[in-house]
């Protein structure tokens, strides 16, 4: 997903007023060693981008921003978003360096309506739906998929069952609760 930035020099609230106005989002470039760098993104481009992502996988979402006449790999290290209208305020980027990155890996069910616990009339509790996780920049999860087909009533999926690759570490406890099915 590309987006075209530009640089900006915004010193007051009536600057960013201005850029918002003009169809612009602000957004900052967070740079490990380095000083931050504010841009500004078109705002439709963004949300065209956004329409298009998966609810809760933003996080894992690579973008390439376009500034300075050169590319560079990003991820959304934090969004902004207005409360009542949930337009989006601001965006915080983070480029994609050789090394490891903390990243928030969405949880994904599969199987909710065949589950065996469902059927018996209990329901799914969903106690985490984003896990931590520290990874390298090429190996990114997109998502922990997890089947809930054969899950039993009262039974517990914990952070130490999920399927991760060995260059991926998992940021959270081993016995923290990812789902359960009770009544």
């Amino acid at each position: 997903m590309k987006l075209n930035a530009s640089t900006c020099s915004r010193n007051s609230k009536r600057d960013i007023k201005l850029m918002k106005l003009d169809g612009y989002i602000p957004a900052i470039i967070y740079r490990k060693g380095a000083a931050s760098e504010k841009i500004r993104i078109f705002k439709k481009e963004f949300e065209a981008h956004l329409r298009h992502i998966e609810k809760g996988h933003l996080a894992t979402t690579v973008f390439t921003v376009h500034t300075h006449g050169k590319d560079e790999k990003m991820v959304v290290k934090g969004i902004e978003y207005a409360k009542t209208t949930y337009e989006v305020l601001h965006i915080d980027f983070q480029p994609l360096i050789s090394g490891l990155i903390k990243v928030r890996v969405p949880v994904v069910l599969q199987g909710e309506k065949d589950c065996e616990a469902v059927k018996a009339g209990f329901s799914l509790k969903q106690a985490k739906r984003f896990v931590r996780v520290k990874a390298p920049v090429n190996a990114i999860p997109a998502n922990f998929m997890i089947d809930v087909r054969n899950l039993q009533p009262r039974e517990k999926i914990r952070i130490s069952s999920l399927n991760v690759s060995e260059n991926v570490r998992l940021l959270a406890a081993e016995n923290e609760l990812v789902i359960t099915a009770s009544k």
